[in-house]
């Protein structure tokens, strides 16, 4: 008999519609082994008592919590120990597995606090981190779990049919994405559609995701670069609609990632991101054959179907 898994949602980048992390088929051939219910932050913060629905429990993000805390202007230190809190009262004697999905920017302190007192107070089992740091040190339960996408196979072009040579449009959360789309811009070379805009998720200039999906599918490279943290959707969301990912070499973990100058392009300067752009998009064949490796690696690997069955094996060492 399966055993009975209690996910306690405290609000993550895993629920959005364009991830679905709970709304996906292999969730559905599953979803008798889960009870999932939705924890408001006040509710943390009031320590409000959970009856357990299952052999063990899964705290399946924390980041609205702590958005929410940090709104009240809360310290790291006291947004970790009302975390804990409502975790040591609830989840002392049960295995537990938690994903930690904080943004590095802002919340890199609140999540190392929440690990440790996790590690140290309860029968935690396993924590995932969507933002796994090469070069830090990790306690072994600790390990990486990249954001992934749903598939948009139907929105797969051609690459030669592809209007536009190098595209990126988001917000400007991060200084580094407003100097990387002005140095594009110098290059005569590719046909480039590129737009930093203020405002956040809020602007007026943010465009529908349909929109934001079709323009992204009609570019034959696309420019991942980080936000608030390293962990961005664009780096599935780009090989999900057929296009070629373009982004810094960051020390972030993604297991089974893509591979420079095979199914992706990593620079390490904007002179290596000209460069490498340029070679791509002078050969038809090379570009072609990046495009479907990178389509590939993300059907075989990244997809929101394929991210569940990864959950669902760390899951078995939750008891």
């Amino acid at each position: 008999m399966s055993r009975k898994v209690h996910i306690i949602v405290g609000g993550t980048y895993f629920l959005e519609d364009r991830v679905k992390f709970f709304d996906n088929k292999e969730f559905t051939k599953n979803k008798d082994r889960f009870c999932i219910e939705r924890v408001d932050w006040n509710d943390v913060v009031e320590c409000k008592k959970i009856p357990i629905k299952g052999d063990s429990v899964f705290i399946f993000g924390i980041k609205h919590w702590v958005r929410r805390l940090k709104k009240k202007r809360y310290g790291d230190k006291k947004i970790a120990n009302i975390i804990l809190n409502f975790m040591r009262k609830n989840f002392k004697k049960v295995p537990i597995g938690v994903l930690e999905d904080l943004d590095l920017v802002g919340s890199r302190g609140v999540g190392r606090k929440v690990i440790k007192g996790v590690i140290s107070d309860l029968n935690c089992k396993i924590i995932l981190l969507r933002e796994y740091i090469k070069g830090e040190l990790y306690n072994s339960k600790v390990l990486p779990f990249g954001i992934c996408s749903v598939n948009r196979s139907g929105l797969l072009k051609n690459p030669d049919l592809k209007m536009v040579d190098f595209y990126f449009r988001g917000d400007s959360s991060s200084r580094e994405r407003s100097r990387i789309v002005s140095e594009v811009r110098k290059n005569k070379m590719v046909n480039s559609s590129l737009f930093v805009y203020d405002g956040g998720s809020k602007s007026k200039k943010k465009i529908s995701e349909k929109k934001f999906f079709k323009e992204l599918a009609n570019s034959k490279i696309c420019l991942n670069v980080k936000g608030n943290g390293y962990s961005c959707f664009r780096y599935q969301e780009i090989p999900s609609v057929g296009s070629i990912i373009a982004t810094p070499n960051y020390p972030l973990i993604t297991s089974n990632d893509y591979e420079d100058m095979v199914s992706c392009i990593k620079f390490s300067s904007l002179e290596d991101l000209n460069k490498k752009m340029n070679k791509v998009l002078s050969s038809k064949d090379l570009a072609s054959d990046m495009s479907g490796k990178s389509v590939e690696v993300f059907r075989r690997y990244h997809t929101t179907e394929k991210r569940f069955l990864e959950f669902m094996n760390y899951l078995d060492l939750v008891k």
